[in-house]
Parts: C-alpha cells; sequence; structure tokens
C-alpha cells in the first residue's frame, strides 16, 4: 500500500508543479492561470484518490504475475502511454476545426506530460513493491 500511496504522489508532482508555477507567475491583467491553477488544486484531493486506486488496481494485476523486471515494467508503460496518447490527441486536438498539424502538437505534449508524470512514479513502486520480492526469490533459490 506504501508503494502506492508514494507513486500517486509522484505521479501528481509534475502537474502540481505547473499549477504552482502558474499560480505564482500569472499576470494581474490576465486570471486566465490563476483560475486554472485554482482548479487543478481544488480537484487534486480527487485526483490524488483516482490515482491511487488506479496504482493498487494496476499493482495487484502486475504481482499476481510475480517478480517482474524493472525493464519490462518502464517498456510496457511506455508504449502503452504512447499508445494512449493517440486517442487523447484526435480528442482534444479537433482535427476538423483546426487541422491535422494540431494533431501532431497534441500528441507531443500529452504523451511528454504523461511519460514525465507516470514513468517516476512505476519506478517508485516497483522499488517499493518489486524490489522485496526479488531479494525473496534471490534468497530462495540460494537455498
Amino acid at each position: 500500500m506504501l508503494a502506492n500511496v508514494l507513486a500517486s504522489l509522484i505521479a501528481l508532482m509534475p502537474m502540481t508543479a505547473i499549477s504552482l508555477h502558474a499560480w505564482v507567475g500569472s499576470d494581474p491583467l490576465d486570471d486566465t492561470p490563476l483560475k486554472s491553477s485554482a482548479l487543478f488544486f481544488t480537484a487534486l484531493p480527487f485526483l490524488y484518490f483516482i490515482v491511487v486506486v488506479f496504482f493498487y488496481v494496476h499493482g495487484k494485476f502486475l504481482l499476481s504475475f510475480g517478480f517482474i523486471p524493472l525493464k519490462k515494467i518502464l517498456t510496457f508503460t511506455t508504449i502503452f502511454i504512447l499508445l494512449l496518447a493517440v486517442p487523447l490527441a484526435l480528442l482534444l486536438s479537433n482535427p476538423d476545426k483546426y487541422g491535422i498539424t494540431d494533431v501532431y502538437f497534441a500528441y507531443a505534449a500529452i504523451s511528454g506530460l504523461i511519460l514525465i508524470s507516470v514513468l517516476p512514479s512505476v519506478v517508485c513502486w516497483w522499488y517499493i513493491a518489486c524490489k522485496p520480492l526479488k531479494a525473496k526469490i534471490k534468497t530462495v533459490s540460494v537455498q
């Protein structure tokens, strides 16, 4: 459970930093960054709960396979995120109105933000949840 809580904190840190930067560095004439960061901070407890539940379910699923090396988890996560970013980019960029070139920018922004958010949290989760499994496997195989 500790792995899920810490991984969720790490996953939300980049968005929190971006929102904090928008809040602190907002222009007094334009209050849109202030409103968006206030909306994010209002939704943050709910987002944190959703992310903790996601990491818990995802972790139970992965731990059902036993020990999985870090390189395989990172590869699978990266491929999954890059595939997930395609429909999100198509949905958010509205290619009918703005053209197909905006899809590329939306894909780069979405996949980059998700990768920056999720990959460090996956590494944190692996070190807390899977590293003890690796130690148990080594001690069992030595005996």
